[in-house]
């Protein structure tokens, strides 16, 4: 079931590709304006305008060029915001497991408490959560600054007091989900757990 389900939905991992300065620099050049601007340094060219169209051309190739640096600079900070793959515990088959947040699959419980680091017995601290979760029990206090830019922590709550019929809908049901990549900050377990 568990191989069946990686095999359907892969593992739980989001890669950004960084493409090549090359490929970036000719999508750049591609570009409408920068197309017509070269259009217009050709035109100044023929009405013998030289070296302001030499200078213009040198000047476009610069300014594009740095776009595109800015561009790859923007990409690997974004790469480098992925959540680290730390253990996660999960409770598949009717027990709980420590796996790596790699190998979480649609439909996983997994809990939210903070994990505990091995050698020295203490809760870690700024763990980021693996995948979205839905919250089944408990509250919990989620900093989702990363990915809103907000920087009021959220209020999550448990979903169970919905009535079992009711569809689920992402955007009504927010205050239910912790997203991937979001900080937990306190978790409150369910009293009856």
């Amino acid at each position: 079931l568990l191989h069946s389900a990686l095999a359907k939905w892969g593992p739980n991992l989001f890669e950004i590709p960084i493409p090549a300065f090359s490929e970036l620099f000719k999508d750049q050049m591609l570009a409408p304006f920068f197309v017509f601007q070269v259009f217009c340094v050709a035109l100044w060219c023929m009405d013998e305008y030289w070296y302001y169209s030499l200078f213009t051309l040198a000047m476009l190739l610069m300014f594009e060029s740095t776009v595109t640096k800015a561009r790859i600079r923007t990409l690997t900070e974004l790469r480098s915001l992925t959540t680290a793959m730390q253990p996660v515990l999960v409770h598949r088959f009717g027990k709980w497991e420590r796996v790596p947040g790699y190998s979480l699959v649609p439909g996983d419980i997994v809990s939210i408490g903070r994990p505990v680091n091995p050698r020295t017995g203490a809760p870690e601290d700024n763990v980021a959560v693996p995948a979205d979760l839905l919250l089944l029990a408990g509250t919990c206090i989620a900093n989702e600054a990363v990915l809103t830019g907000e920087s009021t922590p959220q209020w999550k709550t448990h979903i169970e007091d919905r009535d079992p019929k009711e569809v689920f809908n992402p955007k009504r049901d927010k205050g239910h989900i912790i997203f991937g990549g979001t900080k937990i900050i306190q978790h409150t377990p369910d009293k009856f757990a």
